[in-house]
């Protein structure tokens, strides 16, 4: 477990655990953080990093660790494994997996990297809406079976775009939609309103929206409140095309 420990200050202890099964583009190497470190100098003489794997060091770490970055992490008697652990930070947006959070302990605060993918949501929105628009899943479903026929599309501006869950990402989305012309309405679940939406509504008139959209981008956390949210009945809803 490498350490940039200072046996002469205090520092606080961070451990990151790494998944090995994991998409190397999360995993925080030592390469990574000597980098980070670089950037951030002040925060570089306050810590004491260790790099780990999995469950390799997991427990002799949590015996002194003071915050844990990490996606996932076993959370079965936690206090007592972790006894002067007060920090999870979870590198991705989403904490479902660890749902319900009944596990934590009371005075440990546990963040996440909400709004990280604003920008990789706004390019994906472009992308997704003019695909649709201009028929490409339809394209590329005649390429595979050899058929050449005909489809036609009109500009994307004037349409309308739902944005089920505005928060920081689907306010990006409507963002998105309103800068290509499109009329945005949405629904969050207090129904406040938002810069960028035309008309805003609550989670009751869902089938409503759904009427009215030619595209509708599904941003909600998955939650047991959101699971199943989208069913036959809401399908039928939508429009045809």
């Amino acid at each position: 477990m490498p350490t940039n420990r200072d046996s002469n200050s205090k520092r606080v202890i961070v451990h990151i655990k790494n998944n090995r099964s994991g998409e190397p583009v999360f995993r925080t190497t030592p390469e990574r953080l000597e980098r980070a470190m670089a950037r951030h100098p002040l925060t570089a003489d306050r810590v004491d990093v260790r790099i780990d794997w999995d469950l390799d060091h997991f427990d002799q770490s949590m015996c002194d660790a003071e915050v844990l970055m990490t996606w996932d992490l076993p959370t079965r008697n936690l206090g007592v494994r972790a006894p002067k652990l007060r920090w999870i930070h979870i590198i991705g947006a989403g904490i479902e997996h660890l749902a319900p959070l009944d596990w934590l302990p009371a005075g440990m605060k546990m963040t996440n990297s909400s709004g990280i993918h604003a920008e990789k949501t706004r390019e994906y929105v472009v992308m997704a809406l003019h695909m649709l628009n201009c028929h490409v899943p339809k394209f590329m479903t005649d390429q595979r079976f050899g058929r050449w026929q005909a489809l036609y599309s009109t500009p994307i501006a004037g349409k309308t775009v739902a944005v089920i869950g505005v928060g920081k990402m689907g306010s990006v989305a409507a963002s998105v939609g309103r800068s290509m012309g499109l009329r945005v309405i949405g629904i969050r679940r207090s129904g406040r309103p938002s810069r960028y939406v035309d008309r805003m509504y609550t989670p009751e008139y869902l089938e409503t929206v759904l009427g009215e959209a030619d595209f509708v981008i599904l941003n909600v956390p998955l939650t047991t409140q959101t699971e199943g949210m989208i069913g036959a009945k809401q399908i039928a809803a939508m429009r045809t095309g």
